[in-house]
């Protein structure tokens, strides 16, 4: 449900949009009423979910652009729009320029035109918020981006210039010590660049959601992880309370296969044991990877999802930094939630909640 305020100093014209919001018992919006400029911020103190703002443009010892201004000066997040009596195009440019989304005439408007003058505002501008939130994800991104790309690049300058520097001596220890630094550093990019295109290609399989054997897609995780489980030791088990589940295969079975590869990787204990466990209730399916080893901090349980993050060096664990964002990904664009949960005692559950498909769709 939208929350709506309208701005107005006339009862009557309060009313008369009340009542096209309320037309056909709509329960899509609730209404609230503010009479000036004092009443219309104690209304926005005290209800911070507001989704829009109608507000009249002509009020007694108030002018309706400067209240604009103030007001997403406030809350710049805020779906604002104006409404007059008479209509200007010189007012009407303005408030658009103030950030307006629309500009509505009381004397030209019908009720199901405002409805929809109103719900295609409040789409405007969470469409703008969504693209403003993904630009800035990107310039985030390609600032860590450089970073972590240059530094395995860093990594080997130093050994490929003593090797190439005929007057210093290098001994034959010396010379293996240094090829082995290059070949780590070559690794290491080569590890960072096929989890970059994972991660920017997920969404190219997002139109690949089908019916998918429960069964089987843990099957395969655990198969395409069978050596990791042989070279560690490690013991997988298999909770299996479903026969199928909605998605795209392949994608659920990479994040599947990247949060148990992290609870054998991340483990020091003897053996490493990973429990995966798929239940469902009315409406979603639940996935549950629950591992014994070393444990995330309750601090870095949301971090841990944001790419390039790393809780440990590189020495340390082996990493792109990626693998987790890109379950994160594609939990997004199944509509679904991944969080992790850390235990106190050690080990960690990750927990994908995955929405069952409704009819319709």
């Amino acid at each position: 449900m939208n929350t709506l305020l309208i701005v107005d100093d006339d009862p009557e014209d309060r009313e008369a949009i009340i009542r096209s919001f309320a037309r056909d018992h709509d329960d899509a919006y609730k209404v609230l009423e503010a009479h000036d400029e004092a009443s219309c911020f104690a209304c926005l103190s005290e209800n911070t979910s507001i989704d829009c703002i109608l507000l009249d443009y002509s009020m007694p010892g108030c002018d309706g652009l400067q209240l604009l201004s103030k007001v997403l000066k406030d809350r710049e997040d805020l779906t604002v729009v104006m409404i007059t009596g008479e209509g200007s195009e010189d007012i009407a440019v303005k408030a658009l320029k103030l950030g307006a989304q629309d500009y509505v005439i009381k004397k030209t408007i019908s009720q199901i035109d405002i409805k929809r003058r109103v719900a295609h505002a409040i789409e405007r501008k969470d469409m703008a918020k969504r693209l403003a939130r993904q630009q800035q994800g990107l310039r985030d991104f390609a600032d860590i981006l450089v970073h972590d790309l240059r530094a395995p690049l860093r990594s080997i300058r130093g050994p490929i210039e003593i090797l190439t520097q005929t007057d210093t001596p290098v001994t034959q220890e010396m010379r293996e010590e240094l090829h082995q630094f290059i070949t780590d550093g070559v690794e290491h990019m080569d590890r960072l660049v096929v989890s970059l295109h994972a991660f920017s290609n997920a969404e190219k399989t997002k139109t690949s959601f089908g019916s998918i054997d429960a069964k089987r897609l843990l099957e395969t995780v655990q198969r395409n992880l069978q050596y990791q489980i042989e070279k560690t030791g490690a013991k997988i088990t298999l909770e299996i309370g479903v026969d199928r589940i909605w998605g795209a295969p392949d994608l659920l079975a990479q994040l599947l296969q990247n949060v148990v590869e992290n609870g054998i990787k991340y483990n020091t204990s003897n053996p490493p044991s990973v429990h995966v466990s798929l239940s469902e209730d009315a409406e979603a399916w639940r996935v549950s990877v629950s591992d014994n080893g070393i444990g995330i901090e309750e601090q870095f349980r949301e971090e841990i999802f944001e790419p390039f993050k790393r809780l440990h060096t590189q020495t340390a664990y082996s990493g792109s930094g990626l693998g987790l964002a890109t379950c994160r990904r594609i939990a997004e664009l199944h509509s679904a939630e991944l969080h992790c949960v850390p235990y106190p005692s050690g080990g960690t559950e990750f927990i994908l909640k995955l929405p069952k498909p409704v009819a319709s769709d």
